[in-house]
């Protein structure tokens, strides 16, 4: 009997320590995402997520979540090397799998910050890719569709975009319902007007409001610096539309873009109590994120001008 008590209490202490353990990294994961809004919450997070690796050490979602503090956060003080750092993290979370860190630094070698080493960039991206990562799969197909770090390959490009939407990814449906409304020799796709709305209405079909802001984002710039193939019409209208549907559902960033149209006088007649209404409750919801949202879409404004 007393034995079996022991033992209880060994299984019961254990239990306890995991879910301590569960409960401090999702605690590094929460605190990671507020990190880019102040110095202290960036403190804060590093503080979680080390106390985290007490707990998991080297595990690599901890790992990436260091990672993107590093890369995303606000320091007081200048922090050594923290890009370099931040790879290091990165290539760690990649050496056990993690799609999400494959995708990153995907991401990272394809920008000035990883030195535009494309043929690193398709690597990582493919890693990610062959563990169903729409949004991997989706970035791939532009850079098959016009021979980026790889051998142009219309129908590799072609088999990827598909994947991709059909991996449940939105941003990816619309793209495919757009190539399918207008035609794309880069994607070898020709129109088809009933597989458009097909894709189309796969992309409603899912409330992702994160995804219908990025919809909205996209038909806002209706380029691409570094594909052709991806490049699309620009259409504010639609691009309204897709942002109501986002801040319908509470997204801050389809909020911050409504209150952008209000503000400008696009689409819709200019009025300042329905852009600060907007501008309001994504400044509630995201806060500086939102800002930082407002910043980018002026850039791309004063880049039209």
């Amino acid at each position: 009997m007393k034995r079996l008590l022991v033992l209880t209490a060994v299984i019961v202490l254990t239990a306890g320590a995991a879910f301590a353990s569960n409960d401090s990294l999702e605690t590094c994961k929460k605190l990671a995402g507020d990190a880019f809004e102040s110095s202290e919450k960036t403190e804060l997070a590093l503080d979680a997520c080390n106390s985290a690796e007490k707990n998991y050490p080297g595990h690599p979602e901890l790992a990436y979540q260091q990672a993107l503090i590093l890369m995303h956060g606000k320091f007081k003080h200048r922090v050594f090397n923290k890009t370099i750092k931040a790879i290091e993290l990165l290539h760690h979370a990649s050496s056990f799998g993690y799609a999400k860190a494959d995708y990153t630094l995907g991401m990272i070698y394809f920008s000035v910050f990883g030195g535009q080493n494309y043929k690193l960039a398709f690597k990582f991206l493919h890693k990610s890719d062959s563990k169903n990562f729409p949004a991997a799969t989706q970035f791939l197909t532009y850079m098959y569709a016009d021979g980026v770090g790889t051998k142009r390959d219309p129908i590799k490009a072609k088999e990827l975009i598909l994947r991709s939407a059909n991996l449940n990814s939105p941003v990816s449906q619309y793209f495919v319902s757009l190539l399918y409304k207008n035609g794309s020799k880069g994607f070898g796709i020709k129109k088809n007007p009933k597989l458009s709305l097909h894709y189309e209405n796969m992309a409603n079909k899912k409330k992702d409001g994160e995804a219908m802001a990025a919809i909205a984002m996209w038909l806002m710039m209706g380029k691409s610096r570094q594909f052709k193939s991806s490049t699309i019409k620009k259409d504010y209208v639609s691009a309204f539309e897709w942002a109501k549907k986002s801040a319908d559902l509470n997204n801050f960033i389809g909020q911050m873009i409504l209150a952008f149209f209000y503000e400008r006088d696009l689409v819709v007649p200019a009025n300042q109590k329905l852009a600060k209404h907007w501008h309001d409750l994504a400044l509630k919801q995201g806060g500086k994120k939102a800002l930082d949202i407002l910043n980018r879409l002026k850039f791309y404004e004063r880049m039209e001008n």
